[in-house]
């Protein structure tokens, strides 16, 4: 009995230490605007889970070290990737080379074995992180006591008689336990991106909305005043909208919004933010442009417009939109005041006979 408690207490305390991996993963997960966090930050994360596993071993004999190390280098990838995999096994070997001893190179043969497990698992069998798939992995665990052949074989016989029980109870207990808890977390943050991605997006023109151009503009540095490189804006209207709406009906004027969208996102940079701004109204914000820069884009967007035929119902629906160009400047970086301007210069070319761009304060002729 008591070498049994000499086993297990310690097993039982490492992967209640490697437990923290989860709250600490979760406070990741919630400060993280991205669907995953880092692959470097999480392989420290799951490093110093299978240190802790490390720093209350059962001992089976002197530099023979038995604790539950794998349960974390075994997660590693799946809930990681392979750099968080490779971050963890390397954080696991240092800890392992330092301790030494007669086991040193089983123990680093099972670092090695362990991680990789997780590799064939993220990259060889679908990365299930359901329970059913959290089970297979928790039986795979195991594969790591191979390492045990590099023992002397009578020793490395006692000891899987003696331990391995143990050792493959309780880490198929941490894959399968921690491994949910890890997954519940990791499928919680990733309906609140989708919902939040959902939010912020105009469900027709798949486009930004209103909510997403108010939280772009306190992220981006858009400020001159706070260091920002300026940019313009270019605010669109389709020509005549209403005019499509009653003669093809809201359906082909949905139709021909998304055609419109679709038109003018292609013709942005990566860089750039559409937004559709109201109505049938589509703002682009253009970080680092010139109010010439700008101009250009408008013109070229206008033109492939212009030259779009919208089918619907065999039916080809010709459409034209006009636009107002502002910029940022050193009294007026606020982004409001410059779409307030690109609005003014949009009336103007609305006002002139629409098809046509206007730069605030300043004609072009279409």
């Amino acid at each position: 009995m008591t070498r049994f408690l000499d086993v297990i207490s310690p097993l039982v305390s490492g992967l209640g230490l490697a437990a923290l991996v989860v709250l600490a993963f979760s406070l990741l997960l919630r400060n993280s605007s991205q669907k995953r966090p880092n692959g470097l930050v999480l392989g420290l994360l799951f490093g110093f889970g299978a240190m802790a596993a490390m720093v209350y071993p059962a001992i089976y004999s002197p530099g023979i070290l038995i604790d539950t190390r794998a349960v974390m280098l075994v997660l590693a990838a799946p809930f990681g990737g392979p750099l968080a995999a490779f971050v963890s096994m390397a954080m696991a070997a240092l800890t392992r080379l330092y301790v030494g001893g007669s086991g040193l190179y089983a123990g680093l043969l099972g670092i090695a074995v362990s991680g990789g497990v997780g590799l064939a698992y993220r990259y060889g069998l679908n990365n299930r992180l359901d329970l059913r798939g959290l089970v297979n992995l928790g039986l795979l665990t195991p594969v790591y006591l191979l390492a045990f052949a590099l023992l002397p074989r009578d020793v490395a016989a006692a000891a899987l008689v003696s331990t391995g029980p143990h050792v493959v109870v309780l880490n198929f207990a941490g894959v399968v336990l921690l491994g949910s808890a890890l997954a519940y977390e990791l499928n919680h943050h990733d309906r609140l991106i989708a919902l939040q991605a959902a939010a912020e997006r105009d469900p027709l023109t798949k486009l930004a909305n209103r909510r997403a151009l108010e939280a772009f503009s306190h992220t981006s540095a858009l400020h001159l005043g706070s260091g920002g490189e300026g940019y313009a804006a270019v605010m669109f209207d389709l020509d005549h909208f209403k005019t499509v709406n009653d003669t093809f009906g809201h359906d082909a004027g949905d139709i021909v919004l998304s055609e419109v969208a679709t038109a003018i996102r292609s013709n942005v940079r990566h860089s750039d933010f559409v937004v559709r701004y109201g109505g049938e109204e589509i703002l682009v914000v253009l970080p680092g442009a010139s109010a010439e820069g700008a101009y250009g884009l408008a013109e070229t967007v206008r033109r492939k417009i212009a030259a779009l035929a919208i089918a619907y119902h065999e039916q080809s629906i010709k459409i034209t939109v006009s636009a107002g160009v502002a910029c940022s400047s050193e009294r007026c970086g606020d982004l409001d005041a410059v779409i307030k301007k690109a609005d003014e210069a949009l009336y103007r070319a609305k006002s002139a006979g629409r098809n046509r761009s206007e730069i605030f304060y300043h004609t072009r002729a279409a």
